[in-house]
């Protein structure tokens, strides 16, 4: 009954989906991915990084076969890189310690929702400056601190937020790392990277988190209306979803 009821929820709240403007709902995940493949394809790097690479670093489906770059990927958990064919290299270590490669390493580095895992992201930062090449590049997509999604998971205990997620999305499974949101704003990420050698290029920010609701219609909708209100003011203080174009700045 409860099941029929969400499945429900979820079709109808899809069916909004779909009629609102592409450049407000637009994944970012995609986004994301195509601003990697479209960085190497420009720049030919000799090595990528990618932090958080899990089981797939999703870019390299948008770059031809063939290519002379070599792509190394980073993951605390080793059940889930291990599994990663993407990748020439595969190490296991943690993101909140030293990365284990030479000074000047890499010409890219990327991280994929992972900056909210940490509870102090500075270093994190200061260890991607270390392994970029003078010049190098860093694109990191993270969650908005202030997002409504963001302020609930923060108040609620992480237990009861993956059986809550799991249960409402039970398909997606395997629900994550606790969350700090730590620098995880418009404002806070811009000064972390520029604090740690960085010169930001380029943020982008993503107003629509409604998909969070889609189980419940009214909540939807409800969401739907504020995440508009947000995208037309600009309100970036508030986006639900950054990513991040910085380069590694050595003046």
């Amino acid at each position: 009954m409860i099941r029929r009821f969400i499945s429900l929820n979820v079709r109808l709240s899809s069916a909004v989906h779909r009629r609102l403007p592409w450049r407000f709902t637009r994944d970012f995940f995609t986004f994301y991915y195509d601003l990697i493949a479209e960085r190497i394809l420009q720049q030919r790097p000799d090595q990528v990084l990618d932090v958080g690479a899990g089981k797939r670093s999703a870019f390299m489906d948008r770059l031809p076969p063939g290519l002379p770059t070599v792509f190394v990927g980073l993951d605390s958990e080793f059940d889930e890189i291990v599994h990663n064919r993407d990748l020439e290299y595969r190490v296991v270590s943690d993101a909140t310690r030293p990365l284990p490669f030479a000074d000047g390493a890499f010409d890219l580095v990327t991280s994929r929702s992972v900056l909210e895992h940490l509870t102090d992201s500075d270093p994190f930062f200061r260890e991607s400056h270390r392994v970029l090449r003078p010049g190098g590049t860093a694109i990191h997509i993270l969650p908005g601190r202030n997002a409504p999604f963001a302020l609930i998971n923060r108040l609620l205990p992480n237990r009861w937020t993956k059986r809550l997620l799991s249960f409402l999305y039970p398909d997606i499974g395997g629900w994550g790392f606790p969350v700090h949101y730590t620098n995880c704003t418009y404002r806070a990420i811009r000064a972390a990277l520029e604090r740690n050698g960085f010169r930001v290029e380029a943020i982008h920010c993503r107003f629509y988190q409604s998909t969070y609701y889609r189980a419940f219609l009214p909540a939807y909708l409800v969401s739907v209306a504020y995440d508009l209100l947000l995208w037309g003011l600009r309100a970036n203080r508030l986006a639900s979803q950054l990513i991040v174009v910085a380069r590694r700045d050595d003046t």
